[in-house]
């Protein structure tokens, strides 16, 4: 449920933070905006540190009155991680191009350590 929300509710997001999403094991991975009133970027990252795919993920109207949740759900863009990925960073929408970050890069961090924390 927590990795379901992730950054869903939020009006803003403070500059230079973010969430970290670590997995157990690295997996093609999809993300969506539910209940996600701002703009915001996703990072995919794989086992070693390689960013696999970048994606910006524009707010989504809201659910509307008279629309179940199921077809709320089935609205929504969704955003690969193109190849497996064992970690997603979000980030304020734009922030990945101001870092530079690309596909196939591969960004700096203790990934075997995070690996670690992952459930």
């Amino acid at each position: 449920k927590t990795r379901e929300k992730g950054l869903g509710g939020r009006t803003s997001l403070a500059p230079d933070t973010g969430m970290i999403f670590i997995f157990r094991r690295s997996e093609p991975r999809t993300f969506w905006m539910l209940d996600t009133t701002i703009d915001l970027d996703i990072i995919y990252v794989d086992p070693l540190g390689y960013v696999t795919a970048v994606h910006t993920m524009p707010a989504e109207p809201p659910r509307g009155k008279d629309e179940s949740i199921d077809a709320y759900k089935l609205r929504l863009a969704r955003y690969t991680s193109v190849a497996p990925a064992q970690f997603a960073i979000e980030l304020a929408a734009g922030k990945a191009k101001e870092l530079g970050i690309k596909p196939n890069q591969k960004l700096p961090g203790d990934w075997d350590r995070l690996k670690k924390l992952g459930r």
